[in-house]
């Protein structure tokens, strides 16, 4: 994947071994991941480092993934960011509450790396074009 073609991805997770891991994994197709390890940490992150994507876990501590993604939603200039609530909880109505907090898709762990790279695949597509 060309430069001109990668993303800057948030991964927020308070888990140092599972955001660590998310990083270098998409680093290595060519995307420049920019790690958080609580709520408000990744708030900042998302304002300093812009991201094309967040993958958000829920529980986290300062702020959970559901208000972090709320609160993204409210910052100007940031509506249009991919957010991806990756949580090891699948249950309906968790899914429900990521969407209805304004998530754009619910990932449950252990991610399925097929259907990220599909929705990396298509931020790519709708910010660069085919």
């Amino acid at each position: 994947m060309s430069t001109s073609r990668s993303l800057r991805i948030l991964v927020a997770d308070d888990h140092p071994g599972t955001a660590t891991t998310f990083g270098k994994v998409l680093e290595k197709r060519g995307h420049t991941a920019e790690i958080a390890y609580d709520g408000l940490s990744a708030l900042d992150a998302v304002l300093q480092f812009q991201p094309h994507v967040a993958l958000l876990d829920i529980n986290m501590p300062g702020l959970d993934g559901h208000e972090l993604t709320r609160r993204i939603r409210v910052q100007p200039g940031c509506e249009s960011i991919v957010v991806v609530i990756v949580s090891g909880d699948g249950q309906a109505d968790t899914v429900d509450k990521s969407l209805a907090a304004g998530a754009d898709h619910h990932l449950t762990k252990p991610v399925d790396f097929d259907a990220l790279w599909h929705i990396l695949d298509d931020t790519i597509r709708s910010l660069f074009g085919p």
